[in-house]
């Protein structure tokens, strides 16, 4: 099997049209859903491999799930990066995903903003 840190799907893009279903938890308003330790809004850490390492994200969607995946895959984070565009995280693993420092989230909030 394939390291962890090569199992992120990572989608570098300009535009994206998400037709899939809102991300949400409809039972606590896109909160943290049960399973999930991160709700949309967390900053968060993602492993984008070797040669990038660890890389400063936001939680934007929950559950996503693209038209063309095959039907049971799921990615539990759709996260938006600094400077790269969007990512899906595959499994909610420590290896790939982790919770920021609060100087990680206070430097993704200030790229983010301008």
């Amino acid at each position: 099997m394939a390291p962890a840190s090569l199992l992120l799907w990572c989608v570098h893009i300009l535009a994206i049209s998400i037709t899939a279903d809102t991300g949400t938890c409809a039972s606590n308003g896109g909160g943290a859903c049960a399973g999930l330790r991160f709700k949309i809004g967390d900053t968060i850490l993602v492993n984008m491999g070797q040669r990038d390492g660890w890389k400063a994200a936001e939680v934007v969607k929950l559950h996503q799930r693209e038209p063309h995946w095959p039907q049971h895959q799921v990615a539990p984070y759709m996260v938006q990066l600094a400077d790269e565009g969007m990512a899906y995280v595959p499994e909610d693993d420590p290896r790939l995903v982790r919770e920021a420092t609060q100087g990680e989230s206070d430097r993704l909030r200030q790229s983010l903003a301008g």
